[in-house]
């Protein structure tokens, strides 16, 4: 039996996006299950009512799980087992499952309550679960199977199967790195930097980054940090540059130190940081990422 981890609904999260309803997302009967004698059978019904993300990896389904009680008896529903698949693999771990106790149901009533998902994709699905024929828009098709015991007050109990189905997108983390630097040494002490950072998307849809906080360090020693806002927009599968404009001070650095670095036109850089970026998207309207990027970067006098 799967974990299911009961939870009371007063707390809601925040981000509830990505509305899909959608026409695979109804309710259906899922696997074989003995008729029960008489005329009268409970249902249950299970269906993705909003999908969204904390972050790139992180993914939060809200299900809508209605259990219909046909008898003229009260009876108790519990949620006792529940099946998460990822195009067509079934997932067992990174995936945790929130359920309302047990609920009452009045005789020939319907009780509905609300269950959560939360599902960890960094760590739960490997690169080739993206769905193939899609071109671009790689997207991840999520199956879930909910099984619900019904108690009676009178004695007896039945076990009710439904599924549900929906699609969400799959989510690739952005790189961030320097495209060059250009120094201009018109002061005696300071120095003025124009960096220019490079964002490389490779996702189906356009990203905007607003703001940065970074600290550069070349030749492995501490340049400069700051603050930017900035617009750097990178279209669909591609990439976009902006330069960042900064004044340095070397003088507590080998005279020779910055000399060299223009005579060799390259330096050996590192770039951390966090970025804050906008997609556009209902289902992760923003996105905050921490970068630590070294390379090698050509130098402009």
């Amino acid at each position: 039996m799967r974990k299911i981890t009961k939870r009371r609904y007063g707390h809601r999260y925040n981000v509830w996006f990505f509305l899909l309803f959608l026409s695979c997302a109804s309710a259906k009967t899922s696997l074989p299950e003995t008729p029960l004698r008489g005329e009268n059978f409970p249902g249950l019904r299970v269906s993705f009512s909003s999908i969204g993300a904390w972050d790139i990896n992180n993914v939060n389904f809200e299900l809508r799980v209605e259990v219909k009680n046909t008898r003229s008896q009260e009876a108790q529903a519990e949620v006792v087992d529940w099946r998460l698949m990822l195009n067509g693999r079934e997932v067992t771990e990174g995936a945790d499952f929130f359920a309302e106790g047990w609920r009452k149901i009045q005789p020939n009533k319907t009780a509905t309550f609300p269950a959560q998902i939360e599902l960890d994709v960094e760590n739960l699905v490997p690169q080739d679960l993206s769905r193939k024929g899609k071109g671009i828009f790689s997207e991840y098709q999520a199956q879930f199977s909910l099984e619900v015991i019904l108690r009676y007050n009178s004695g007896g109990s039945v076990t009710l199967r439904a599924q549900t189905e929906t699609v969400f997108p799959r989510m690739r983390e952005p790189e961030l790195s320097i495209a060059s630097i250009a120094i201009s040494r018109a002061e005696l002490i300071n120095t003025h930097v124009k960096v220019k950072v490079r964002l490389v998307n490779p996702n189906p849809f356009p990203i905007e980054l607003t703001s940065l906080r970074y600290e550069l360090y070349g030749g492995g020693l501490f340049w400069a940090d700051g603050i930017e806002n900035l617009t750097l927009f990178a279209p669909a599968q591609k990439a976009g540059e902006a330069e960042i404009a900064l004044v340095t001070n070397f003088i507590n650095m080998p005279r020779s130190f910055l000399d060299d670095i223009i005579a060799m036109k390259q330096v050996r850089y590192r770039f951390n940081g966090e970025a804050s970026m906008s997609t556009k998207l209902a289902f992760l309207p923003s996105l905050k990422m921490r970068f630590n990027q070294s390379g090698n970067s050509r130098v402009i006098e």
